[in-house]
């Protein structure tokens, strides 16, 4: 029987296991403008966007993503009614629920999810079809929710992976910021810069570029422009002394440097000034 024919189709089991029971998981291609809710479940239900699209509170919805429906949480959900939702869903409860969903990185500020392993939902959830009758109830619950829970755990590890490297970054570059807004009044090289982070100046550079859209270079040229500006407000300072106080030993190539970067001479500027 082909699964466009079937409204609703689902094994339930009357599992009470105390700390993890899966009571059922089932299949659905919704009528069109179909509405459920606003309504509180005493159960964790995961529903898996096959087709068509809706919305669950308030959010859209198609297929790729997902949603969770917590135990005593109000919730709602409504089916297009061009393109009427289906999905698929398995419902469980017990003490262990909440450290498995946790570890599998969902929390009531994410019960909207997007899953790229759809195409393997749509095989398992069209098994149900034709195993439905000739099944160990429990078993294949419990077989079907890990293996539904195996996707979401790899997800969850490659998003902190990634998440991990981000924050590296993120380090690498605040330490680059803070070292060369401290070390700017002398001679300072992309290099030394680097070694400090104990990274090549090719990687610091495509750091920078990536997540400040500038060069670590132009980024030091910017600190000591910034702060010649402020220097050069300082009657009392030549342009040699200001020069030389934002790392250019030689003062015509500050002058040189600070046109380039204002448009007018260090002299002129502060003429303006």
């Amino acid at each position: 029987m082909e699964i466009e024919k079937l409204n609703r189709i689902a094994v339930s089991s009357g599992d009470t296991d105390y700390d993890l029971s899966v009571y059922s998981i089932g299949l659905e291609q919704t009528a069109p403008n179909k509405k459920v809710g606003p309504c509180v479940r005493n159960k964790y239900v995961i529903h898996y966007v096959l087709g068509g699209s809706g919305v669950f509170n308030g959010k859209n919805i198609s297929r790729g993503s997902g949603f969770l429906i917590c135990p005593d949480k109000q919730c709602s959900y409504s089916s297009d009614i061009n393109s009427p939702l289906k999905y698929g869903w398995i419902s469980f409860f017990g003490n262990k629920a909440d450290i498995m969903l946790k570890n599998a990185g969902f929390t009531l500020e994410n019960q909207i999810f997007e899953c790229n392993w759809i195409n393997q939902l749509d095989e398992i959830f069209e098994q149900l079809c034709s195993t439905r009758q000739c099944v160990d109830t429990n078993e294949y619950l419990r077989g079907c929710f890990h293996i539904l829970f195996s996707f979401h755990i790899k997800a969850h590890k490659d998003r902190n992976k990634i998440e991990t490297r981000r924050n590296v970054r993120k380090e690498h570059i605040d330490i680059a910021i803070e070292y060369i807004k401290n070390n700017y009044s002398r001679k300072l090289t992309v290099a030394e810069v680097a070694e400090r982070l104990y990274i090549s100046p090719h990687y610091l550079s495509n750091l920078f570029h990536e997540e400040l859209k500038i060069s670590p270079q132009q980024y030091i040229i910017n600190i000591r422009m910034k702060r010649a500006v402020e220097l050069l407000g300082i009657k009392k300072l030549m342009i040699t002394d200001v020069a030389h106080s934002v790392g250019y030993s030689d003062s015509l190539n500050f002058s040189k440097a600070f046109k380039k970067f204002y448009g007018v001479s260090p002299r002129r500027y502060r003429d303006m000034l």
